[in-house]
């Protein structure tokens, strides 16, 4: 598997744990109170974690690779990195916190 395809497989993944959170963010702002668990708030704190260093290392390397080819490099939001961020940054500001 080529580089290239390794990054969009990186980002298909990635997509698809941001479905899932949005899906629970859904839920929340349609009225539903979404109470997690402590082992729940674990892994969505586990997985935004490690989607944010992913896409963050998926963005160093296409940026790389960008400019070897004397291409224009991708922006952080091709990576919907201020999104997880953002997430984060939400999860975190919960009464209790993220991972206990």
């Amino acid at each position: 598997m080529n580089r290239s395809a390794r990054l969009l497989k990186v980002n298909s993944l990635g997509q698809a744990s941001m479905n899932a959170v949005a899906a629970i963010r859904t839920q929340d702002t349609a009225g539903g109170d979404v109470r997690l668990t402590a082992l729940e708030r674990g892994l969505l704190g586990e997985a935004l974690r490690l989607l944010a260093d992913t896409r963050a290392r998926a963005l160093q390397l296409t940026t790389e690779f960008s400019r070897r080819q004397g291409i224009a490099a991708p922006d952080v939001h091709d990576f919907q990195l201020p999104t997880i961020v953002d997430l984060q940054r939400r999860f975190s500001e919960q009464e209790t916190p993220l991972v206990e």
